[in-house]
C-alpha cells in the first residue's frame, strides 16, 4: 500500500467515529492464499482487506480515489467470487478457508500453540 493511501486511510480512521481495530486477522501470505483460491484481482484484494478492517463503502473509497459505485461492484464481483452474500460471511469465509488449509501466520508463536494443546483438558 503506498504512503498516499496510509495518510488517506489515517485521516479517514481519525475522520469517523468508528476506530479500525488493531489486531491483523489475515497476514499476507494467508491473504495472498485467498487471492489464488478465490482469482481476485490485486484491487479486488486491496479492497477486501479495507472491508475486513471494517470501512465502510464510502470511507474505502476516500481512500483510494474512486466512486462509493466502483466500491460497490469490486465488492459485489468479491461475493460472486467468494460464495457469500454479506461482509461478515465473507470475512467468516476467509478466516474458515485459511484455518482449514493450515495456513500459519508468518509470526506463528509455535509455543503458545503447545501451551493450548497441554492445557486443553483444563476447559473440558
Amino acid at each position: 500500500m503506498s504512503t498516499k493511501t496510509m495518510d488517506k486511510q489515517a485521516k479517514v480512521s481519525r475522520s469517523s467515529e468508528y476506530h479500525l481495530p488493531s489486531t491483523v486477522l489475515l497476514d499476507n501470505k494467508q491473504w495472498l492464499y485467498i487471492q489464488r483460491r478465490y482469482r481476485m484481482t490485486p484491487r479486488e484484494v486491496q479492497i477486501v482487506k479495507l472491508v475486513c478492517q471494517g470501512l465502510s463503502n464510502k470511507e474505502i473509497a476516500d481512500i483510494l480515489d474512486v466512486s462509493s459505485g466502483t466500491i460497490k461492484a469490486h465488492i459485489r464481483n468479491i461475493y460472486r467470487k467468494s460464495w457469500v452474500h454479506t461482509r461478515i460471511e465473507m470475512l467468516i469465509r476467509f478466516l474458515e478457508d485459511v484455518a482449514a488449509a493450515n495456513i500459519e501466520p508468518d509470526d506463528y508463536d509455535h509455543s503458545y500453540s503447545r501451551i493450548k494443546e497441554n492445557t486443553s483438558h483444563i476447559d473440558s
